[in-house]
């Protein structure tokens, strides 16, 4: 077994890695996966990172992804980010 694509994320050969960007407002976001045409899912993990106007998503598969892989975006639709003023009264904190 070729080892040198492993990490703490699993083996992170480009033929079982997936990089994208995606730009704009991530609050609709609610996941992102690696899909076959059935629409299984093939990610076996994920990470994100970045800030501001983008965030680079590194999706992984166990298996070397198909050639058909797909990416699913799951969003939130209909939604607004909103502003929910509280406060903390009354508790003791460390």
């Amino acid at each position: 077994m070729d080892r040198k694509n492993e990490n703490v994320f699993g083996d992170t050969a480009p033929s079982k890695t997936v990089v994208v960007e995606i730009s704009g407002k991530f609050g609709a976001l609610l996941d992102i996966d690696l899909v076959d045409e059935a629409g299984k899912s093939l990610s076996s993990g994920s990470m994100a990172t970045g800030g501001g106007p983008s965030k680079t998503y590194m999706l992984f598969g166990d298996e070397t992804l198909p050639q058909t892989v797909r990416l699913r975006l799951s969003v939130a639709v209909d939604q607004k980010d909103i502003d929910v003023p509280f406060k903390f009264a009354g508790i003791k904190l460390p």
